[in-house]
C-alpha cells in the first residue's frame, strides 16, 4: 500500500508503521483479543496508524480511503472489551488515532465546553475541576476513555442518575461522514422539532462516521457529596428499594446494589452476615436540595428492610471503582477468561433477567457477582461479572471457552425481556445477539442508514456486521 498521500495529509512523523504502535494501535480490553495476542496470532493489526491534526485532515483521510478502498477504524484510548475494531477478516485497514484533537473552549454562561474528540475522560474532569465544573462523567475506563470513544460507545458513568449517560451529556458534535461529508450539529437548549443527525452518530461505534469534536454539558462542582449505605435480605429487596426510591421524588446521583460476591472486601466493612446485597445511595449538590433527596431515599430503604451501614463505605466503593480495568484482569492470566455482561431490563423483567443468567453462567464459569446500575424510573442496568479458567494454557480453547459463555448469558438474557448491550458497545462479541434483538427489519434500516452514510465501506461496521 502506497502511504504517500497519508504522508502528505498529516504530515510524514504522524504516519507510523512499526509493530509496535500498530500493536497498540490494535489494543483492547476484548477477552478475544487478549487471547488472540498470548496465542501470537494477532493477524487483525492495521497496515498503519495515521494521526491527524483537526476535522479536515480526518476528512481527507477518509476521502483517500475511499478512492484506494481502503478500511478505517478509529482509536481513542483503547479501552472497548468487546472487539469494537469492526473490520472485515482479512482487511487492509488503517488505524485513525485522534489523540491530537485536544481543543477546548468554555462557555460558562451556557454550562458547556466544547472539545477535541482526543480528550482523555480524566484529564478533562481534571480541567474542568480547575475550573470548579465537573462533567460529572466517572466511567471505571476514565483514565484510558476519550470523548470520541465515549461518544461512539455512548458510554455511561458511575454517577449517571444525576448527570446522564454520554447521549444526555452531548449538545452537539462534528464528525465525518464515511462519505467524506462533514456534518455539524447546532447546540439547541430546547431541542428541535425536527430528527436530530447527531443522534445517529452516539453509539454508533464509528459505524457512520470519526468524531473530531462535541460540545459537552458542564456543571457547577457540587457542594457536597453523601452517601446512604444499606444491606438487604435478598438482591431482590435490593432491587425493590431502588424501583421504589424511582418511583418517589428522590433523585440519587447514583445507585449501585452489589451481591455478597460484588461487594468483595466491602462485605465485612459492612457487616453482611446474614445480608445478601449492598446498596449504595450517593447524592449530590447544594446543602438544601441534596439533604431532602438523602433523607426521602434513607426512608424508602428503611421501608423495604434495609440496615443502615457506615456512609464512608460508599467513599470507598467510589475511590476503588472511578478508575479501574481489574474486572478483566484474569484475561492476562494464562488459561484466564474475565468479562462483564452490560445488559438492563426493565423492572417488571429485571429479577427474571438476572436470575436466569446467573443460572445460565453458572455451570461454565469459576466465579459469578452481579450489579444493579445505573437505575431509570422504567428499569437499571445489570453488569454480571465473571471469571472462568481453561485447563492448560490454551488461548484456543479459552477462546471457544468465552464464545460458549457469551451464547449461554446473551440467549438468557434475551429469553427474559433483557436487552444485551446497555453501555459498552455491541463490537464482536455481542453483535449476533444484538441483531435478535433489533430483529430483521430493525438491521435493515440500519444497513440502509449505513450504506448512505457510509457508501462504500471505509469505516467500522461494528454492530451491522451480518
Amino acid at each position: 500500500m502506497n502511504l504517500n498521500a497519508l504522508a502528505q495529509i498529516v504530515g510524514p512523523e504522524y504516519v507510523k508503521t512499526d509493530e509496535d504502535s500498530r500493536i497498540r494501535a490494535a489494543g483492547s480490553w476484548s477477552p478475544i483479543w487478549t487471547k488472540r495476542k498470548q496465542a501470537g496470532a494477532l493477524a487483525g493489526l492495521p497496515v498503519a496508524v495515521v494521526l491527524p491534526n483537526d476535522t479536515e485532515a480526518v476528512a481527507e483521510v477518509i476521502r483517500w480511503a475511499n478512492a484506494t478502498h481502503t478500511q478505517l477504524t478509529p482509536i481513542g484510548g483503547r479501552s472497548n472489551a468487546v472487539g469494537s475494531g469492526g473490520i472485515e477478516d482479512g482487511a487492509t485497514f488503517v488505524a485513525v488515532d485522534l489523540s491530537r484533537l485536544r481543543t477546548l473552549t468554555m462557555d460558562e454562561e451556557s454550562l458547556l465546553v466544547h472539545v477535541g474528540a482526543g480528550w482523555n475522560i480524566g484529564e478533562l474532569e481534571q480541567e474542568m475541576n480547575r475550573h470548579d465544573y465537573t462533567l460529572g462523567h466517572f466511567p471505571q475506563s476514565i483514565d484510558s476513555l476519550t470523548v470520541g470513544g465515549s461518544i461512539a460507545a455512548n458510554a455511561v458513568g458511575l454517577l449517571a442518575g444525576k448527570y446522564g449517560r454520554q447521549s444526555e451529556m452531548t449538545r452537539a458534535m462534528t464528525a465525518v461522514l464515511g462519505s467524506g461529508a462533514t456534518i455539524r450539529t447546532a447546540a439547541s437548549p430546547l431541542g428541535s422539532p425536527y430528527f436530530d443527525p447527531h443522534s445517529l452518530i452516539i453509539g454508533s461505534e464509528g459505524a457512520f462516521g470519526i468524531i473530531t469534536g462535541a460540545t459537552l454539558r458542564i456543571w457547577p462542582a457540587p457542594e457536597v457529596r453523601a452517601w446512604a449505605v444499606f444491606t438487604f435480605a435478598s438482591f431482590s429487596d435490593g432491587v425493590d428499594a431502588i424501583r421504589l426510591i424511582h418511583r418517589s421524588d428522590s433523585r440519587p446521583t447514583a445507585a449501585r446494589l452489589l451481591d455478597m460476591a460484588a461487594a468483595g472486601n466491602l462485605a465485612e466493612a459492612a457487616q453482611m452476615r446474614g445480608r445478601a446485597s449492598l446498596l449504595l445511595l450517593c447524592f449530590e449538590g447544594n446543602e438544601g436540595v441534596q439533604t431532602g433527596h438523602y433523607q426521602l431515599g434513607y426512608a424508602v430503604c428503611k421501608q423495604v428492610g434495609g440496615a443502615v451501614q457506615d456512609s464512608e463505605i460508599g467513599d470507598r466503593w467510589f475511590a476503588e471503582r472511578r478508575a479501574t480495568s481489574r474486572a478483566w484482569a484474569a484475561n492476562a492470566r494464562p488459561g484466564g477468561l474475565a468479562d462483564v455482561f452490560n445488559v438492563s431490563a426493565p423492572y417488571s423483567a429485571l429479577k427474571k433477567v438476572h436470575s436466569e443468567m446467573r443460572a445460565a453462567l453458572a455451570p461454565l464459569v469459576n466465579t459469578l457477582a452481579a450489579e444493579m446500575s445505573h437505575a431509570r424510573g422504567d428499569g437499571a442496568a445489570l453488569d454480571i461479572c465473571f471469571e472462568a479458567q481453561v485447563e492448560d494454557d490454551d488461548p484456543a480453547g479459552a477462546v471457544a471457552l468465552y464464545e460458549s459463555i457469551v451464547a449461554a448469558g446473551l440467549d438468557a438474557c434475551l429469553q427474559t425481556g433483557g436487552a444485551v448491550a446497555h453501555h459498552g458497545g455491541v463490537g464482536e462479541t455481542r453483535r449476533r445477539h444484538f441483531a435478535r434483538e433489533r430483529g430483521p427489519e430493525g438491521m435493515a434500516v440500519l444497513r440502509s442508514l449505513k450504506a448512505v452514510l457510509d457508501p462504500n465501506g471505509v469505516l467500522n461496521h461494528g454492530g451491522l456486521t451480518p
